[in-house]
């Protein structure tokens, strides 16, 4: 295995991925620059919720950031402990954005967490064990949020599936699975009508895609799907593709998009600049901006004072990256 391959596995699981020692300038005006936020687009409301994270001298941030289209502003409402590498998905169903588990000070979490716009709430529940490093996506043809895998206590890599309704988890017993891992990307294709799963790390850099449908899950690809891990992974409905944008691969950090159609991976031709390689992103669908990116851990150096954390904000229409 490369040095790169190496560092990536190591960042899965020590849960060490977020530890920074430079910065993108920043202000009070916009979020820090940080990696493992939970980031989600509020469809009720029209912007973006950005929760948590980590910074560039490896802090766990607690602060909650709303950006309306233009402007970032803080909410000063009380919320989750500070964390880094949480679950999170924007639950249609009840306008809420969902937060579960993640990395705390005290160490993993198993908490569920729900925004509604202006408050924070605690789910009164039980629910998957305490786990960080893992996806959830919203499943529209359900109508609750799915949740795969992850790295749990002793950084044991998981496999179990869950589904959230709003109150409560209910975990998912299926004859066939992804393997277990972390680090892999999930988002609902609304073609297949079921929420794609693709790449991670489970024991090696994963090159499969998987569709949960039904309560099932299903593989189909492994072959074509690029490997990534700690990429970012979402719906374009103006393309009406799904899109795969950076993360490890088999290189390094990556900067490149990839789309698929019906499960089918191809590589996208991108013109003008494009966001600097990087890894611990996110990005989610606007309909007005299409495919915004933030955040995460910029540029190939793999040395802790080498590594960079970004604060950028950047839309994706077309083939044309724009930075906002």
């Amino acid at each position: 295995m490369s040095r790169t391959g190496l560092t990536a596995l190591a960042v899965l699981l020590t849960g060490s991925a977020v530890i920074g020692c430079a910065s993108v300038d920043s202000d009070d005006a916009v979020p820090s620059p940080r990696s493992g936020f939970a980031l989600a687009f509020d469809q009720v409301r029209s912007e973006l919720v950005l929760f948590g994270g980590s910074d560039s001298s490896n802090v766990r941030l607690n602060d909650t950031w709303i950006w309306d289209g233009t402007t970032w502003n803080t909410e000063a409402a009380e919320g989750p402990p500070a964390r880094s590498d949480a679950f999170v998905a924007y639950d249609a169903a009840r306008g809420e954005t969902v937060v579960f588990g993640g990395l705390t000070d005290d160490g993993l979490s198993g908490d569920t967490w729900t925004w509604n716009g202006n408050r924070w709430r605690l789910a009164d529940t039980l629910g998957p064990s305490p786990r960080q490093l893992g996806m959830m996506a919203f499943d529209a043809a359900t109508q609750s949020v799915v949740l795969f895998g992850g790295s749990g206590p002793g950084r044991e890599r998981l496999g179990d599936t869950w589904t959230w309704d709003g109150s409560s988890w209910t975990e998912i017993e299926t004859l066939e699975a992804p393997t277990p891992r972390g680090a892999h990307q999930m988002s609902y294709d609304p073609v297949l009508e079921g929420v794609l799963m693709t790449g991670g790390w489970d024991g090696t850099s994963a090159r499969d895609t998987w569709l949960w449908k039904a309560d099932t899950w299903s593989l189909i690809d492994s072959t074509g799907t690029p490997p990534r891990l700690h990429g970012s992974m979402v719906y374009d409905t103006e393309r009406q593709e799904t899109v795969l944008f950076g993360g490890f691969g088999e290189s390094g950090r990556e900067n490149s998009v990839w789309t698929a159609r019906a499960g089918t991976w191809s590589p996208l031709d991108l013109r003008g600049v494009l966001p600097d390689i990087r890894a611990e992103h996110d990005i989610v669908y606007h309909p007005e901006f299409g495919v915004l990116m933030f955040g995460g851990i910029v540029g190939d150096g793999m040395a802790l004072e080498d590594r960079i954390k970004s604060n950028e904000l950047w839309s994706l229409r077309g083939s044309v990256w724009t930075r906002h």
